[in-house]
């Protein structure tokens, strides 16, 4: 697993750890299809849930190894205020 740091640039309160605790809430389940380009798939998750908070997560998951990288996280308050 591979998280991209960019969430910090902007989401400073979000930590590796409650990605983590995302991305373990999501096992088992299904995920919508993403688009492909460059050898992955990239996949929108919304919402994961974490302390009765929304998130959205998006994930680069390649067609070859078994991976997921994080390309982004970050609170979603408009659809679930």
């Amino acid at each position: 697993m591979l998280i991209d740091p960019h969430y910090r640039e902007k989401h400073g309160e979000l930590t590796d750890l409650l990605i983590l605790r995302l991305l373990a809430s999501l096992d088992g389940e299904d995920l919508p299809l993403g688009d492909f380009d460059q050898g992955f798939e990239y996949v929108e998750v919304e919402p994961v849930i974490a302390s009765g908070k929304p998130y959205r997560l998006i994930l680069a998951l390649p067609d070859v190894d078994d991976f997921v990288g994080v390309v982004n996280c970050f609170r979603v308050r408009h659809k679930y205020a």
